[in-house]
């Protein structure tokens, strides 16, 4: 069994990371003109927004909410379009970052393995990863 704290450790992380992700897609989202783009990208901001919750919840069942985890407005709200250039070159960062984001999840949900937390890892991860394959296509 792998120890509470590990996990608590890992999923603060992994949340910490979502946040951070749910400001760039939100602001790549609203800068994108109406499109399947930007279907894609409210889709995307929804799957984050439920990973929140998700995630947060499983770590408040734990050990409470974690010291770790920055308050929403700490994460970063740097511009990722004027960054990238424009809306398309900031969407092709954002769906690489989502694919870290997604690996990383991954790494996570093994180092957590055979914890009921593990499956929620993995399943954030594949949905990721599946809303990274529609925003790419769609902006392609």
């Amino acid at each position: 069994m792998v120890d509470e704290q590990v996990i608590d450790e890992q999923l603060a992380a992994a949340l910490d990371a979502i946040l951070t992700s749910v400001y760039q897609v939100k602001q790549v989202s609203w800068a994108a003109p109406p499109s399947t783009t930007r279907e894609a990208l409210e889709d995307l901001k929804r799957f984050l927004f439920e990973q929140v919750q998700v995630i947060g919840e499983a770590e408040e069942r734990i050990a409470g909410r974690s010291d770790s985890i920055g308050s929403p407005s700490s994460h970063n709200r740097g511009n990722l379009v004027a960054e990238a250039g424009g809306v398309e070159a900031a969407v092709e960062v954002l769906a690489d970052r989502i694919a870290l984001l997604a690996s990383e999840l991954r790494q996570r949900r093994d180092d957590i393995a055979g914890s009921d937390e593990a499956a929620l890892l993995d399943r954030a991860a594949a949905g990721l990863t599946e809303r990274v394959k529609r925003l790419v296509t769609a902006a392609s």
